[in-house]
C-alpha cells in the first residue's frame, strides 16, 4: 500500500484558480488546510469538511495534495489506483497527470466541469472507489519523495455534494531480491582506535527487500 484509504491530504477549498503550478511536486502547499479522508461535503461518512462555496455556484474545483514516500521502486508491479470522486477527478503524480475519470477530454481549466452523464449519485456511487491498472506510470515513480496532486470537479454549479479519496497499491515481484543495509555510521569515517579497544559498529534504518528471508547476521571485516 503505497498510499491508503483515508490518509491525510493537503487541500484548498478557496475558489481562487491555482492554474498549473500546483501539480508540481516542490509547490509549496504549506499554507494549505490538511485532514483526513473521505474529504469533501454534503455526503454522510465525510471525515474532513471541505468549503463547497455558496449553494447555487458552487466552487467549481476542489485541489488535493499528498507527499508519500517510497523505500523502494525495485521489484513494485502492477499499480493499482483507486479513487472516490464526486463527480469527476484529474490526478497527477510527480507533475504529470496519470489519470482523469468523468472528466471530458482535452485540456481541464479551473472552471471545467465533470461530466454531465452519467450523474454521481445515490449513497452508494457516491462513495464507490474508480480504479484503473496504472502500471504505466511506473516509470514516474520514484525512490525517495512522490507527490500525488488531484483536483475534484463538480458538474453543475447547484451541486449538492462532493468527496473525495484515493488508494494506490503495487504488487511487489516474488523474486530472491538480495538483502539490503544501511549505510554505515559508526566508526566514522578516519577514526583511529589503539589496540584491543572496544569498537561499535552501527548501521542506519534499513528496509528488508527479501521476501523469503531475513537479515540475521552480518560480518565486518
Amino acid at each position: 500500500v503505497l498510499v491508503p484509504a483515508g490518509a491525510e491530504w493537503k487541500y484548498l477549498d478557496t475558489g481562487v484558480d491555482q492554474g498549473t503550478n500546483w501539480v508540481a511536486p516542490d509547490f509549496d502547499d504549506s499554507a494549505w488546510l490538511q485532514g483526513p479522508a473521505p474529504l469533501g461535503f454534503g455526503d454522510s461518512g465525510l471525515a474532513t469538511l471541505v468549503e463547497g462555496g455558496p449553494l447555487t455556484n458552487r466552487t467549481p474545483t476542489i485541489y488535493f495534495r499528498r507527499l508519500f514516500l517510497v523505500e523502494e521502486t525495485q521489484g513494485l508491479t502492477n499499480l493499482l489506483l483507486r479513487v472516490r470522486r464526486d463527480d469527476g477527478a484529474v490526478v497527477h503524480l510527480n507533475g504529470q497527470e496519470v489519470w482523469r475519470t468523468h472528466m471530458p477530454p482535452g485540456p481541464v481549466a479551473f472552471d471545467t466541469l465533470a461530466l454531465w452523464g452519467p450523474v454521481v449519485g445515490g449513497e452508494e456511487e457516491e462513495k464507490t472507489f474508480f480504479q484503473t491498472n496504472a502500471t504505466g506510470i511506473l516509470p514516474l515513480l520514484q525512490t525517495g519523495r512522490n507527490v500525488l496532486a488531484v483536483e475534484v470537479h463538480q458538474y453543475e454549479p447547484w451541486s449538492s455534494d462532493l468527496s473525495f479519496d484515493l488508494e494506490l497499491l503495487a504488487n511487489v515481484e516474488i523474486t530472491n531480491l538480495p538483502p539490503k543495509l544501511g549505510g554505515l555510521v559508526l566508526p566514522r569515517n578516519r577514526a583511529k582506535y589503539p589496540p584491543g579497544a572496544n569498537v561499535t559498529f552501527q548501521l542506519t534504518e534499513t528496509g528488508n527487500f527479501d521476501p523469503d528471508g531475513i537479515i540475521t547476521h552480518v560480518t565486518f571485516l
